[in-house]
């Protein structure tokens, strides 16, 4: 619908007022030398911008930079540099477009007083300095998405940053305990890669400056993390996304972190995911179980299911009809509940191709789709599951079998409107090995 916007705007004038806002919601700036020479254009659009004519001035609400021109002097220096200039063989055109690129980007980007979103695509040999420090000025601006492509890691300015309450980053940034103060308003940190990267003394400058993330997504857990967490209350949305190296200290911090951090958050806790975990790793137990069930508030849950074979060294760590009766007793509030089952054949997958491996997950997805509707995870409960079901890349409604008095009985039924194609692919979060 949306790409019809433009049109309704040609329609009549109170049509164009209506949809006008959503036309120039989101800005992308590239200096993209495409085929269909549209960059031509960039100029004039900057100058459009910078003059505050432009209508993106009024309604952009969001702003994403990308591919900017690197510094001449730059040029065949940085050994990805020609992956990253489109322009080294177009020297009058670049002359041009960077001197565009050099005068206009910084009072285009400083005119849009109402983003409140910036997200970058950049490298290091790319002039973002100018972008973020331009970006800074914005008044409204709250939340800083950052992803550098690069095989080694670079600095981050803050500097000028004062509001922001939202950071998404890329590993490959160097955070240090010097960024912190300008950090004050911070409550939401996406930390995408590897955290084991991040300085502890990082997360202790955290800890000492009081500020308080709401809202946190890391991975791998580490010590100085556990600690930091440990130190405050009021933590709403919790997502371990650890596709990495798990530390070898991993089962005491998993000790840690349901005895201590839930403990110190299970008010307020209301999303809590472990996704992308190595096989054997934050498996849910019994005993885990108990404490993730202490967070009443809890509105959304990702676990990771041990759905053992015959061979696969014993019984799973806890039933499906004990899991789902916990849940459905314990959690009031839970909405949805979403399970990825792991088996210890890691080994295995990592000899196989993509296909190969897919074709060898694919009957375990099935296995496990058809156990969870079999009748050996029929589960009771106190009251009536209030959440849905996502496993194996499908989805699952609760269906009353029967009641009994302070009791009832039942099943989850397949939802078929809801399923993923047919089953997941080996990267899929529902389903690793």
């Amino acid at each position: 619908m949306k790409r019809n916007f433009p049109e309704l705007r040609l329609v009549c004038k109170a049509l164009n007022e209506l949809v006008e806002p959503k036309v120039f919601s989101t800005l992308i700036m590239q200096f993209d030398k495409d085929g269909a020479e549209k960059w031509r254009g960039i100029p004039d659009f900057l100058s459009s911008l910078a003059s505050r004519t432009s209508p993106y001035v009024r309604w952009a609400k969001e702003l994403q930079v990308t591919q900017l021109i690197p510094d001449r002097y730059l040029k065949g220096v940085h050994h990805i540099a020609a992956r990253f200039d489109q322009w080294q063989t177009a020297d009058s055109e670049r002359e041009k477009m960077f001197a565009s690129q050099h005068q206009l980007l910084a009072p285009a980007i400083e005119s849009l007083a109402q983003v409140e979103r910036v997200g970058f695509l950049v490298s290091p040999i790319q002039p973002y300095h100018i972008a973020l420090s331009a970006s800074a000025k914005l008044p409204r601006l709250k939340l800083l998405g950052i992803i550098f492509q690069t095989l080694g890691r670079a600095d981050l300015p803050f500097d000028g940053f004062s509001n922001l309450t939202a950071i998404s980053i890329l590993d490959s940034l160097r955070l240090t305990p010097s960024c912190v103060p300008l950090l004050h308003a911070l409550t939401s940190f996406t930390l995408s890669g590897d955290s084991a990267y991040v300085p502890a003394n990082f997360w202790k400058a955290l800890q000492d400056s009081g500020i308080c993330i709401l809202d946190l997504k890391v991975g791998p857990l580490t010590q100085p993390i556990i600690d930091y967490l440990s130190s405050y209350s009021g933590l709403r949305d919790f997502n371990l996304d650890s596709s990495g190296r798990d530390p070898e200290d991993v089962e005491n911090i998993m000790h840690e972190f349901f005895h201590s951090v839930l403990r110190m958050h299970r008010s307020s806790m209301k999303a809590l995911a472990f996704r992308n975990t190595k096989p054997g790793s934050w498996v849910i137990t019994k005993s885990y179980l108990e404490l993730v069930s202490q967070c009443k508030n809890l509105e959304s849950l990702n676990l990771v299911y041990h759905f053992p074979f015959e061979e696969d060294n014993g019984p799973p760590t806890i039933t499906l009809p004990d899991l789902f009766g916990k849940v459905s007793d314990d959690l009031p509030k839970l909405q949805t509940l979403k399970l990825a089952h792991t088996r210890k054949h890691e080994r295995v997958l990592n000899s196989m191709s993509l296909r190969d491996g897919e074709e060898f997950i694919r009957p375990i997805s099935e296995s496990f789709a058809l156990q969870i509707i079999g009748p050996e995870s029929h589960f009771s409960s106190k009251r009536e599951p209030q959440f849905l079901l996502r496993a194996a890349g499908c989805s699952f409604s609760p269906a009353l079998l029967r009641s009994e008095p302070g009791c009832g009985h039942y099943r989850f039924d397949r939802d078929e409107s809801g399923d993923e194609a047919l089953f997941p692919s080996i990267n899929s979060d529902e389903g690793f090995y």
